[in-house]
């Protein structure tokens, strides 16, 4: 943070070489000094025409959201909405209607619609009921369903979204995450959009290890688990976005 009592976003320009170059005076406070607004944990999405930053207040239990100008700074906090407790992952549907974040201690979703200023307003029926401690946000290749990872729920929540942006369960919905002390966290879909993997936080104390998961995508969006034994990353603990799908996956 650059500005004490408060968390901060700050704008980076890339040089001709890649390397991101701070911007001087490019930085703007998350919320109010000394509020709950700007406390640690902030998470952040920007909107598909690149206009609108969004950004989680974890421990405040809402959603920030900041304009970008034509050179890339940010402006001050335009708008704050409420969110369940503890929201995180905040992330824009595939068309750029909506954003939805995944509420950790809530165990829940919540929805809104992005208007064309970058306006949020809640979706119908926000929030949704999802499992323990909901992750990061995935869609279908065709945007028409999300998936959410219940960590310590262990189990996959999987939604129809409707064109209004309100979530349906799904048939089937919540499906098998893991066994006990497995903690699903990340979810990513392949490129052909037939295949959705899972990847643990942690792993089990008998395996002590993370795992990665294969599920088929059958029609209308529900899950089965793909044949075989899970694949054992070798890794202990992997939190936040730690890891990254080649789009040249099947």
């Amino acid at each position: 943070t650059d500005i004490p009592g408060s968390g901060a976003l700050r704008t980076y320009a890339l040089s001709p070489s890649g390397l991101p170059v701070a911007m001087p005076g490019a930085v703007v406070p998350i919320g109010d000094v000394g509020t709950l607004d700007g406390a640690p944990a902030p998470m952040i999405t920007v909107s598909h025409d690149g206009r609108s930053v969004f950004v989680t207040n974890y421990l405040a239990s809402g959603v920030s959201r900041f304009g970008v100008r034509r050179d890339g700074t940010v402006t001050r906090r335009l708008q704050r909405i409420p969110a369940g407790i503890g929201p995180a992952y905040p992330a824009v549907s595939p068309d750029g209607r909506f954003l939805y974040v995944a509420n950790e201690m809530s165990g829940d979703v919540s929805g809104y619609r992005i208007a064309a200023d970058g306006r949020l307003s809640p979706l119908p029926g926000s929030p949704y009921v999802s499992g323990g401690t909901p992750h990061g946000l995935t869609w279908s290749r065709d945007g028409h369903y999300l998936y959410v990872p219940n960590s310590t729920g262990r189990t996959i929540s999987g939604y129809r979204v409707l064109s209004s942006g309100r979530l349906i369960p799904l048939e089937g919905s919540p499906y098998f995450g893991g066994p006990g002390l497995t903690f699903p966290g990340h979810l990513y879909v392949s490129s052909s959009g037939r295949y959705l993997y899972s990847y643990d936080i942690t792993g089990a104390p008998s395996t002590a290890t993370a795992t990665l998961r294969t599920y088929l995508i059958r029609s209308g969006g529900r899950l089965v688990p793909a044949a075989g034994a899970p694949f054992d990353t070798g890794f202990i603990f992997s939190d936040g976005d730690t890891s990254v799908l080649d789009p040249a996956t099947p």
